[in-house]
């Protein structure tokens, strides 16, 4: 082989390792903003989820002040009318 050619070779070898070299960074710069992306959108949902049973709790709290009241004024009914 000649002079010329492996200076060819050894140029096409640098630019194949460089090109190598990116579509690694490109693939990592990628699963980095995937993981990222999945992060945010599982804090999201756990904030949402948070949300919804606070609302729930809340509701639950509700309907059991609702009923004691109701307990309360039936008895109160109840010992009025004896």
């Amino acid at each position: 082989m000649s002079l010329r050619c492996r200076e060819k070779q050894a140029e096409l070898q640098v630019i194949q390792d460089k090109l190598a070299a990116q579509m690694m960074q490109k693939t990592s710069d990628e699963d980095a903003r995937i993981n990222t992306a999945l992060a945010e959108r599982e804090a999201q949902k756990a904030a949402e989820d948070a949300e919804k049973e606070a609302k729930r709790l809340k509701t639950l709290e509700s309907i059991k002040e609702h009923r004691l009241e109701q307990v309360r004024t039936t008895k109160k009914r109840v010992s009025d009318e004896i």
